[in-house]
């Protein structure tokens, strides 16, 4: 379940980060629950997540699992500040939008469309009347034609919908609350500093989301709840007929909201934290998520004790690396690499291909020889791709580390290579590349393990 650590940034980028010309302090906190139906995952499903908003004259600031971002609205610049490991970074808040387009899943051969309709149920949260607006989108994503049925027919694409009520302060509120009137102002602000609309609008374009994105361009009300769950319809192979899968469900909600007075040191840089750029900061802070979370399972065992050491030594390789033993790491992905022919029709060929190569190139860049790294990154771009690869992409943590030695140039060809089994990536493959040419890294999201 690597992919609920985007929903962190995702919530981060809606709730936030904001401008505002406010009278007077406010101070608002949110949680987000998460829950999770299918079997096997309650290990990667994290507890209640807290955020909390505070604004004070021209400055805003947020607090949320270990990372806090100061928004100077005078600069109309953005601090993000790794608590944890004593970094932060600036950059123009015109800016984040695109530099957080890549660390999104998308893909231009998505279908999709949204939906929405007022429900007329209100409700009373944290003292502020607030009337309900649901929405539904519906996406369509091919499956890879690795993947496919009896005879090599091409099996159905996998069906995702999303159902999202969301909860928003009456207009009346504004004039009775406060808080409310504070906030509903930094709202409106968000949009000319941020705009978070527009991140959205980059990650989908022409697919049908447009609907959804013009409806919360338009929705400047304060948010107070929002419950989202999201349900698959799953190919199956045997009969080419699709199965519903409940996957995740996911609230947000107001749990406080004040007016007392914000001291400014919670606006200011601790003076011991160290200045790093925006793309390593971030792209450290989905690593070490990534790291905090649950293995998965280990498969089913298939009966066959050689194939079942194929299929274990990526996860192997991996759990080295992350456990700081290099060589460890080399041996597995020797092996892996060194087994992988024996298996060539196997679904998990492209896989050891990929990150066989990938592992060795890690070792190679820790040891200081780059040109045996940049090798294996090619080596690694050439696999045949596997239903893993061809859906989710692969991971970058080699062309990251690459990428801050200054090794543009093979990144580049390393996406190039990617195109080849990662159709579904193009969108996602042509905003790195981008980024890259200007000289930039990117934030690579769940991409980056």
């Amino acid at each position: 379940m690597k992919r609920k650590l985007l929903y962190f940034f995702l919530f981060a980028a809606l709730f936030s980060i904001a401008a505002s010309l406010l009278r007077a302090d406010v101070t608002i906190r949110y949680e987000t629950t998460f829950k999770s139906a299918l079997a096997g995952t309650a290990g990667f499903m994290p507890g209640p997540q807290q955020s909390t908003v505070r604004m004070k004259g021209n400055r805003g600031v947020t607090t949320e699992d270990g990372l806090t971002t100061i928004v100077d609205f005078a600069k109309q610049q953005i601090t993000v500040v790794d608590m944890a490991h004593l970094k932060y970074a600036t950059i123009p808040a015109a800016q984040y939008s695109g530099r957080m387009a890549g660390a999104f899943p998308v893909g231009a051969s998505l279908h999709s469309k949204a939906e929405s309709r007022a429900t007329g149920r209100t409700e009373v949260i944290q003292g502020v009347p607030a009337s309900e607006k649901e929405f539904i989108v519906t996406i369509d994503v091919p499956v890879p034609n690795v993947a496919s049925g009896p005879g090599g027919t091409p099996l159905p694409p996998i069906s995702m919908k999303m159902t999202i009520q969301m909860w928003t302060a009456q207009p009346d509120a504004v004039l009775r609350v406060p808080a409310v009137r504070e906030l509903t102002g930094f709202q409106q602000w968000q949009e000319y500093f941020l705009n978070p609309v527009e991140l959205l609008g980059k990650l989908q374009p022409g697919t049908g989301m447009e609907p959804l994105v013009a409806e919360m361009k338009n929705n400047n009300a304060l948010m107070l709840r929002t419950h989202m769950s999201m349900s698959t319809s799953m190919p199956s192979v045997a009969g080419l007929a699709q199965t519903d899968q409940s996957s995740m469900e996911t609230n947000t909600e107001v749990v406080g909201l004040s007016t007392d007075p914000i001291a400014d040191s919670a606006f200011e840089i601790p003076p011991d934290f160290q200045e790093t750029t925006f793309a390593d900061l971030m792209n450290g802070q989905i690593q070490a998520r990534g790291e905090a979370v649950s293995r998965p399972a280990a498969l089913p065992s298939s009966g066959n004790k050689r194939l079942d050491r194929f299929y274990s030594l990526g996860d192997l390789a991996g759990k080295a690396w992350k456990e700081g033993s290099a060589e460890q790491t080399a041996s597995y992905a020797r092996e892996l690499l060194a087994a992988a022919p024996r298996y060539s029709k196997d679904w998990n060929y492209g896989n050891a291909i990929h990150d066989g190569h990938m592992y060795l190139g890690l070792v190679a860049l820790q040891q200081g020889d780059v040109a045996a790294a940049r090798e294996h990154l090619l080596e690694a771009g050439k696999t045949t791709g596997s239903p893993q690869l061809n859906s989710f992409g692969p991971n970058m943590a080699l062309a990251y580390a690459l990428l801050q030695k200054g090794e543009r140039d093979t990144v580049l060809e390393y996406f190039t290579l990617c195109r080849k089994f990662w159709e579904l990536g193009g969108t996602q493959l042509d905003l790195w590349t981008d980024l890259v040419r200007q000289g930039q890294i990117p934030v690579f999201g769940a991409n980056l393990q």
